[in-house]
Parts: structure tokens; C-alpha cells; sequence
């Protein structure tokens, strides 16, 4: 479908108002036409959303365009909300990376984790967890480690218990079980974290 088309469409099957982003929720998990599930995300109303609440529905709506290969509208939804001064708060900006994995655009996720300094936003083990589970979520498994040595180097960013599990996570379905043993004999620390793994890998 064209991006012509794709408005169209949208415009078509928009709310007359802003609806709230529970009534948004409700609606986009029942809702698979991937243009309805685009214009019920476009109808909600900012006044009623909280973070979670939206990083809920952004991450429905994108799931029903990724269904459909529609990945220039998700690109498009995404991009757009690099223009909301929100961005500058690193879970905000967090979320539109994650979204971007659950896509399988790891590309774009690496993209906008690169572009933080220019969007004014901080780095943290926050936006660092956004970016290697994005990873994880484009299937991209056997890049986890690389990138988790250089970006943490690079960035002088400090991996939490949620990076480990996320790159833990990696290493087992790369079939890596030894590097994954590695890792947890070198950092003795580390081994306090292995009963929480199952809780922790989740994130990734």
C-alpha cells in the first residue's frame, strides 16, 4: 500500500475524538486491520496517557504493522515521535527503541540509540537495555555480545543485573551455553544473579 493510501485509510477509520488510552488498549488487542489499529493509535489522547499505558499501545500497534510488512508506517509512527519534547527523557526515548526491535528493525533501534546526543537525551543502562533487547528481538542473537562490550566501552555506560540477563539470554539461543558459564565464573558478583535469571531475561 502506498504512504497515499495508507493516510487515506487512516483518515477513513478515525474516531471523531480523542478517545482514552485504556478504551485504545481494549480496542487494539482485538483490533488486526492494520489501518484501524493505526488510526485508533492516532486517536488517542495525550491528556489521559501514561508511559506505560502508551508504550503499551505504540507496542500493539506496531505489532499488527509488522504483521503486515507494513514497516514504512511503523518507521513513520516512530520517527514522528522524535519531534514530542518528551524526547529528551531517556525512557521515552527507550520505548521507541524497544518498539523498533519488536519490529525486527534492529537498524533503526541502533540508529536512534546513535542519534541520543544530537536529540539531547542522556545514556544510561536504561537506553542501553532498550538497545540489546531490540537485539534480542530481531532475532539478532549471535550481535548481543559485540555490541554489548563496545557500546557499554564506548558510551562508558555500566551494564545492570538486567544487561547480563539480557546477554545471558542471547548466549542461550545462540547455542552458547560455555560463553554463558564464562561469564558468570569471571564475575563472582554475577552468580548472585543466576536464580533470577528467568525474571531477568524477560526484559530481553
Amino acid at each position: 500500500m502506498s504512504s497515499l493510501s495508507s493516510i487515506r485509510h487512516v483518515r477513513r477509520f478515525s474516531t471523531s475524538s480523542a478517545i482514552s488510552i485504556s478504551a485504545a488498549k481494549a480496542r487494539l488487542r482485538s483490533e488486526h486491520d492494520p489501518d484501524k489499529a493505526l488510526a485508533i493509535y492516532s486517536s488517542v489522547s495525550d491528556r489521559y496517557s501514561s508511559p506505560v499505558s502508551s508504550r503499551y499501545a505504540q507496542d500493539l500497534t506496531v505489532k499488527r504493522l509488522a504483521k503486515s510488512r507494513r514497516f514504512s508506517d511503523i518507521e513513520k509512527l516512530i520517527e514522528s515521535h522524535k519531534k514530542d519534547p518528551k524526547i529528551t527523557q531517556e525512557p521515552f526515548l527507550s520505548t521507541l527503541i524497544r518498539s523498533y526491535g519488536r519490529a525486527g528493525m534492529f537498524d533503526h533501534a541502533l540508529q536512534t540509540f546513535n542519534q541520543m546526543n544530537a536529540l539531547g537525551t542522556p545514556r544510561s543502562a536504561i537506553s542501553f537495555n532498550a538497545l540489546l533487547s531490540a537485539c534480542n528481538q530481531s532475532k539478532k542473537f549471535d550481535q548481543v555480545p559485540k555490541l554489548f562490550s563496545e557500546i557499554s566501552q564506548k558510551y562508558g555506560i555500566s551494564p545492570d543485573k538486567i544487561s547480563y540477563g539480557i546477554l545471558i539470554k542471547s548466549l542461550c539461543e545462540s547455542d552458547l551455553p560455555e560463553s554463558t558459564f564464562k561469564i558468570l565464573k569471571e564475575m563472582k558478583w554475577l552468580r548472585r544473579v543466576v536464580l533470577q535469571i528467568p525474571r531477568l531475561i524477560m526484559y530481553g
